[in-house]
């Protein structure tokens, strides 16, 4: 019988539906079953369409025989109907059809008023099928567990200052910067850019007697080398052409009795490396353009992406500056080292962004082995980048695609090995310049952030971009 709709059921007086018999026929063939019957002597009496696909066996042939003669001939392996004509209960098991098939099914006796058996009805499945339809209902359940989970930490209470320690290198350096906080001298954090050194100290601060007071984070490589120091140490009225007539508080003035973040600390001038180093002294500045001596009670965490040593040698830090903020040197691993952290990170930035962009993303499986397949160059900023790319639209970068691009490319276009001699000095720029658009376009055209990565000021970034911008 062909499947497809039956007519609207008619109903008794009592409004109950009345099944024809064309209207139970369309149910059985419509109910994503194997489904056949015999009288009570194992006689075939019925089979729809799904059965008689899956016993490889004609319509007007199985109803021409009994069980036994489908046994025989060899379409099925072993019937449960006999056993249920032998012990009068229900079966359940396995058996072969002729094609080599594994088939589950279920044989249950039906009994007429007299307690006769009069019927024997057999659902069947292919057990290949039934897997699959296993594994499907696995992933929706997986997939509804994600949305439940997604819509949940939606609420989830994110801070930007959350800090994530599966890892137990993690958890090792927190617990150090525990213990540090209460202590109140001078940190250093080392890291790679990205690796949440502002995270780390905010912890400290909200684990120090200094709690209550004012948090002032301040990246020295954002700030025009020009401008640094007055806006550290303030200035008076008149020190410089636009200057507020009223002259000007620096962060060490208004962070007074708090704590100061001195992100990048290695990008300080020469001449502010100095004036940082008498606060550390004996906590006293002078504002710029000024002569009147200020005192400050300013707890300083400072942090670096830089080889301070190295510059020290190379004259470019101050080696009295080095050893005053060196006293408690703690480094921040990079991502990469901290695997286990990876997910737990994945998920509060996950949450973040659904709540921020109306979404309820889940990562898959999938999801989360291409994150883990991952080295994270950028670390957790590279991290937080991806997520928000995947919330907004539904798919991770392909990593794998980018690094298998040949060469790299520089203004559009790609940089090969010069098929001529040419000086080295010239070769070295183009390469240079391409790495440089590469992680350029990677943070998605922030300078700051670029110059931050490539452990370099953003003078000089803008210098080398100039350069390439000429030359293209």
């Amino acid at each position: 019988m062909r499947k497809g709709r039956g007519r609207k059921a008619t109903r008794k007086r009592d409004g109950r539906p009345c099944l024809t018999e064309k209207e139970y026929n369309l149910i059985l063939e419509n109910s994503c079953a194997d489904l056949f019957a015999t009288d009570g002597r194992g006689k075939i009496i019925y089979a729809n369409d799904d059965s008689v696909k899956v016993l490889r066996c004609p319509l007007e042939k199985l109803l021409d025989m009994d069980i036994y003669q489908l046994r025989e001939q060899g379409y099925v392996s072993y019937s449960m109907t006999d056993e249920v004509l032998r012990t009068r209960k229900q079966a359940m098991g396995t058996y072969f059809n002729i094609a080599g098939q594994e088939v589950a099914c279920v044989s249950t006796p039906i009994f007429d008023e007299n307690g006769d058996l009069c019927m024997v009805v057999t659902y069947s499945r292919r057990l290949d099928i039934l897997e699959t339809f296993q594994r499907e209902l696995q992933q929706e359940k997986e997939k509804l567990k994600g949305y439940r989970a997604a819509m949940e930490m939606r609420d989830y209470p994110y801070t930007e200052n959350q800090v994530v320690a599966n890892d137990p290198v993690t958890r090792k350096v927190f617990s150090t910067l525990e213990s540090l906080a209460h202590m109140d001298s001078t940190i250093m954090l080392y890291g790679e850019s990205g690796v949440g050194k502002e995270v780390a100290a905010n912890f400290i601060r909200r684990h120090s007697a200094r709690k209550d007071a004012i948090f002032m984070p301040v990246n020295c490589a954002a700030i025009p080398e020009e401008l640094i120091e007055a806006e550290l140490f303030g200035y008076e009225k008149g020190a410089f052409t636009g200057a507020l007539k009223e002259g000007r508080a620096g962060l060490f003035e208004v962070a007074n009795g708090g704590t100061i973040f001195m992100d990048e600390v290695g990008e300080l001038p020469l001449p502010a490396q100095a004036k940082l180093l008498r606060v550390l002294e004996n906590g006293e500045f002078r504002r710029v353009g000024g002569n009147k001596t200020q005192k400050t009670n300013v707890r300083i965490i400072a942090a670096t992406n830089r080889d301070l040593r190295k510059m020290v040698e190379e004259k470019l830090f101050r080696n009295d500056l080095y050893y005053r903020l060196n006293v408690v040197p703690v480094t921040i691993p990079p991502l990469r080292q901290r695997p286990q952290d990876l997910y737990g990170l994945a998920n509060v930035f996950l949450a973040q962004f659904n709540r921020k962009h109306s979404k309820a993303r889940v990562f898959s499986a999938q999801d989360m082995e291409h994150l883990r397949s991952y080295h994270w160059p950028g670390n957790i900023r590279e991290l937080r980048n991806a997520v928000e790319r995947f919330v907004l639209i539904g798919e991770l970068p392909s990593w794998e695609a980018e690094a298998s691009t040949p060469g790299l490319r520089s203004g559009g276009r790609a940089v090969e090995l010069p098929d001529q001699i040419r000086p080295l000095k010239t070769v070295m720029e183009e390469l240079e310049d391409a790495y440089i658009q590469q992680v350029l376009e990677q943070n998605g055209g922030d300078v700051e952030q670029t110059a931050a990565c490539l452990q370099m000021s953003r003078s000089g970034l803008y210098k080398k971009l100039k350069r390439a911008r000429g030359s293209s």
